[in-house]
């Protein structure tokens, strides 16, 4: 995949992903999501470790889930993520979980990310290689991403 702003992985439903009511767990599509965001900036050259030496980490402000339909045991989904903004040190990624035989979108999830020193915590705005890895022009800092 070539977009610097987006990334999707495939995943399989296991038995342990399925909660009480027979189908997957809230908590699971949030999992699955932040997972995708981890080897979205992964595949960029930017993990956790690369982005604490340049001075900066993504954390999670805000979730906003809206649960549609239901994945079920050994059924195959494909969770996507794409950068939608970037303003200082503030960004946010649009979230989409959908089932692979019918391309239904099962969960959709906008979150909300504040970057960090990881050493003070205090808000930051990322350097420009973090921007330049994820296809963003860091003297810009657009309102919204194309």
């Amino acid at each position: 995949m070539d977009d610097a702003l987006a990334h999707t992985q495939e995943i399989t439903v296991h038995e342990a992903e399925i909660d009480e009511m027979g189908h997957v767990n809230n908590a699971v599509y949030l999992h699955w999501v932040d997972n995708c965001c981890r080897a979205h900036a992964e595949r960029l050259g930017m993990p956790i470790t690369r982005m604490m030496e340049l001075g900066v980490v993504p954390v999670v402000r805000r979730h906003v889930a809206t649960y549609r339909l239901s994945a079920n045991i050994g059924e195959q989904v494909a969770v996507s993520t794409r950068i939608v903004r970037v303003r200082g040190p503030l960004a946010t990624r649009h979230n989409e979980v959908r089932r692979q035989s019918d391309e239904a979108l099962l969960v959709e999830v906008d979150t909300d990310w504040v970057w960090v020193d990881p050493t003070s915590g205090r808000p930051k705005a990322p350097p420009p290689e973090v921007m330049a890895a994820f296809g963003l022009d860091s003297s810009e800092r657009p309102a919204r991403v194309p």
